[in-house]
C-alpha cells in the first residue's frame, strides 16, 4: 500500500520574500488547476477536498482483498463479508484523509495557506501554497501527518482488545489497528517525498541553516 504523502510546493529560499514556485502551485511549473484532478466534495474550514476517480477504485480494491479476511475472522457472515470489507476501505479512506487534515491544521496553525487536499488510489496529498519559514515548523507541519495514523493505530488497538473474539467490530478495528501502523511507519521512512523525507530535510535544514542544502 503505498503511503499517503505531503505535497509541498516550490523551493523554500532563505528570503521570506521570495517564493519561487510557490503560490497555488503543487509541482514545480505545473498550475496547481492543472494537476486537480477529481469530484469538490467541500471545504471544511474552508479547504477544498477533491477526490479522485481511483479513490473508488481504491474502495473497491480494499473490499476485495480484505472480504475473505472478514470471512475466516466471522464465522458464518456470507455474503455480508463484502459490506464490511467496503467499510473497512471507508474507515482506512478517511484515516487517510485524516492523515492529510493533520498537516493542514498544523499549517493552518503557523499560518501558511492550504491550497487543497486530494484523495486517490492509495494516496493523499495535502498542498500548502507556501512553504513553512523555519526547520521547526517544517518538522510539525510533516510529523502531523503520521502521528495521527499512529494515534489512531493506538485507538483502534484499545477499541480491538474489549470487543469479542469473531465479531465484526473485532475484525474491523484489528485491520484498521495494522493499516494505521503501517501507513504511519511507513511514512516515518526517510525518503522524500515520503513525510520522514520532509523531517530529515528539516534536519538538515537545522544543522546547515540553509534549506536549500536541505
Amino acid at each position: 500500500m503505498a503511503a499517503p504523502e505531503q505535497q509541498q510546493p516550490g523551493t523554500p529560499t532563505s528570503d521570506p520574500g521570495d517564493r519561487g514556485n510557490q503560490g497555488g502551485r503543487g509541482q514545480a511549473g505545473t498550475p496547481a488547476a492543472e494537476i486537480i484532478k477529481g469530484q469538490l466534495i467541500g471545504r471544511p474550514f474552508g479547504v477544498p477536498i477533491y477526490i479522485s476517480p481511483s479513490w473508488l477504485l481504491f474502495i473497491a480494491f480494499i473490499t476485495v482483498q480484505f472480504a475473505p479476511v472478514v470471512a475466516d475472522a466471522v464465522p458464518g457472515i456470507g455474503a455480508a463479508r463484502y459490506i464490511v470489507s467496503a467499510a473497512f476501505g471507508l474507515f482506512l479512506g478517511l484515516s487517510v484523509l485524516a492523515h492529510e487534515a493533520a498537516h493542514c491544521a498544523v499549517a493552518r496553525r503557523f499560518g501558511i495557506p492550504i491550497d487543497r487536499i486530494s484523495l486517490s488510489f492509495l494516496a493523499g496529498h495535502s498542498v500548502l501554497a507556501e512553504e513553512p519559514r523555519t526547520p521547526g515548523r517544517a518538522s510539525a507541519v510533516a510529523g502531523a501527518g503520521p502521528v495521527t495514523n499512529l494515534i489512531i493505530a493506538v485507538c483502534s488497538w484499545v477499541a480491538w482488545r474489549q470487543l469479542p473474539s469473531g465479531s465484526i467490530g473485532e475484525v474491523l478495528f484489528a485491520g484498521l489497528t495494522w493499516s494505521n501502523t503501517v501507513v504511519g511507519v511507513y511514512n516515518l521512512l526517510p525518503g522524500l517525498p515520503l513525510d520522514g523525507g520532509q523531517l530529515l530535510r528539516a534536519l538538515l535544514w537545522r544543522i546547515t541553516r540553509s534549506p536549500r542544502t536541505g
